[in-house]
């Protein structure tokens, strides 16, 4: 290789990049430690959001307060289309839902004292003291289901 005034340059061998066992290592134990916070970070969200409350307990279809098992004797024209009972704001309640367009839902306290009613009605958005029904109750069961 010549240069601009034809001077004769001599090539230089290519000096391959000396790398120590040090940067493997900690290499290797940077890769190691990133791997342990993502496994640690994903088991720590499987049990976040399967985590239930504490106060919670498993619902059961049949230990229903008396109440509840007078309105499912009704065999009227009014009786619901369902009953559904869960929990909502860390209590039981009972949803029964409308038969039909214009009525409204009705939603219970484990008492049988009305707490709102989350749809139906005219706008279908029921009396809108509980819009947060359909999002935040959990654990829900069907209690009675008109099939007609």
């Amino acid at each position: 290789m010549k240069n601009k005034n034809n001077i004769v340059i001599p090539k230089r061998p290519i000096q391959p990049i000396k790398t120590s066992i040090f940067s493997k290592i900690n290499l290797f134990k940077y890769l190691f430690i990133i791997f342990i916070v993502l496994l640690t970070s994903v088991i720590f969200f499987i049990f976040v959001l399967n985590n239930k409350n504490p106060k919670q307990f498993p619902i059961k279809k049949n230990n229903n307060p008396s109440w509840v098992n007078e309105l499912l004797k009704k065999e009227t024209n009014d009786s619901p289309a369902s009953l559904i009972k869960c929990f909502y704001k860390d209590n039981i309640v009972y949803y029964v839902s409308p038969r039909c367009c214009d009525i409204p839902s009705t939603l219970y306290d484990e008492e049988g004292n009305v707490i709102c009613s989350p749809d139906g009605g005219f706008s279908g958005k029921g009396d809108e003291k509980c819009t947060d029904f359909f999002d935040t109750r959990k654990d829900c069961v069907t209690i009675w289901e008109d099939t007609e």
